[in-house]
């Protein structure tokens, strides 16, 4: 029997994976083989959630609900979530919860669980990759050996939620200190405002994050704004931070109102006019304070974690894989090269990638012997932007209304093809 087995989630971040087939035990009671010690002895003091309860830092629900969502929503799941009763879904639930009550409550190990308490969360011992075994015992036949893969990436996956709640609390600590630094700090009501609204924007991104890319996502933002010691891209961090200086983060805030604003008034100058009372010795026309506004804009939307959420699962779903072999690797990739049978690809979708396939494109691309590319078909990338537009542009009619529009779809347009989709292929290949 093969122990190998791989899971990502939604966002194409690999969760678990047994590739060596480690985490083994028999069917039989009195033999239990498990080649990998409990992990919970070694866990951080600070993943003790479970046994503090006047902190109250884990919900079993919410734990419940994001094991769950992962188990059935992955890119390779494990359940078939279509195909699911309530009744089903409901026992999955519950069962994933009394498991996670057994380890830390009771401070029962997986192989235990899975001999002793198994009545108890019997919907997480059937392996949905293999045939329901036959009914009828034979006594005289060893035991066959059971890798409970759903347990054992449990497990896993209890570690990475705590983790993820420890690091979550750190950072909105250290976000509290800096945010009421900023606002004994800060002396103009306008720049206040927009203070008050990003930490809120940054509080509750925080809350809702459910990844460690979405944590980081958050995290960037925070940083652009709010830290600058510390560089989130030293390329965008100096443009911006050069920007925001001169003054002209009051024209980029005026392009992003619709983040802040159900609805926009018709602004009372044009887009131009505004930027004429920034012209000085470094931004000498309003064109050369629009063209620098815009891309501080672009910037900042590309780190806005609820547009790099939308992206990023647009991305995941969408996009496609085309490979040519380099003409020097022509050669190198023959019929026998283990990347044969991927050397000539047009427009695959990324989903259809099985387990390891991807790790095998990867390699040779930086070995040089494939030219593989990354995209969202046209269609795809037209709906993106339709749907990014609802957040950004006004509603007015008006002729100032729309040559505002104007410079926010140049923004849009910047920060989708220059910003984000590059950022998207990066985190694809990492």
């Amino acid at each position: 029997m093969t122990g190998k087995f791989f899971l990502f989630d939604d966002e194409g971040e690999h969760v678990f994976s047994d590739n060596e087939g480690k985490y083994a035990f028999s069917d039989d009671e009195d033999e239990i083989e498990v080649d990998q010690h409990d992990d919970r002895d070694d866990e951080d003091d600070g993943c003790s959630a479970w046994q503090n309860e006047s902190t109250n830092v884990v919900s079993t629900e919410m734990e419940r609900e994001w094991i769950y969502n992962l188990l059935v929503g992955s890119l390779r799941p494990l359940f078939n979530k279509s195909g699911a009763s309530s009744e089903d879904v409901d026992e999955l639930k519950s069962h994933i919860a009394r498991f996670l009550e057994l380890m830390h409550v009771q401070k029962l190990d997986v192989p235990f669980i899975s001999m002793y308490r198994r009545e108890e969360i019997s919907s997480l011992l059937k392996d949905p990759n293999e045939p329901e075994a036959n009914s009828e015992h034979d006594q005289n036949q060893k035991p066959m050996l059971k890798w409970h893969k759903v347990l054992w990436l449990i497990h896993e996956l209890d570690q990475r939620w705590l983790l993820l709640q420890k690091r979550k609390s750190e950072l909105q600590s250290h976000y509290n200190k800096v945010f009421e630094e900023e606002t004994r700090r800060v002396l103009n009501e306008t720049r206040l405002s927009l203070y008050t609204q990003l930490s809120d924007s940054i509080t509750k991104s925080l809350k809702e994050a459910n990844s460690e890319r979405e944590v980081d996502d958050v995290d960037s933002k925070f940083k652009l704004h709010f830290a600058p010691g510390e560089v989130v891209d030293e390329g965008q961090y100096e443009m911006h931070a050069r920007c925001s200086k001169a003054g002209l983060w009051k024209v980029a805030s005026k392009f992003l109102e619709k983040m802040w604003m159900a609805e926009l008034e018709d602004a009372k100058k044009t887009p131009e006019a505004l930027a004429s009372t920034f012209t000085s010795a470094k931004f000498k026309t309003p064109q050369d304070v629009l063209k620098e506004a815009r891309h501080m804009a672009a910037i900042e939307i590309n780190c806005e974690p609820c547009v790099r959420k939308q992206v990023r699962s647009s991305f995941m779903d969408n996009a496609v894989v085309s490979i040519n072999p380099i003409s020097d690797g022509s050669v190198a990739t023959d019929s026998f090269h283990q990347s044969a049978g991927v050397k000539w690809l047009s427009k695959k979708p990324l989903t259809s990638f099985e387990d390891a396939e991807w790790l095998l494109i990867q390699k040779a691309e930086e070995e040089k012997l494939l030219q593989v590319t990354l995209e969202l078909p046209e269609t795809v990338l037209d709906k993106l932007t339709s749907e990014l537009n609802v957040y950004f542009l006004s509603d007015g009619v008006s002729e100032s209304a729309q040559l505002w529009n104007d410079q926010r779809r140049m923004i849009l347009h910047d920060a989708l093809n220059n910003l984000l989709l590059p950022s998207m292929k990066k985190e694809t290949r990492s």
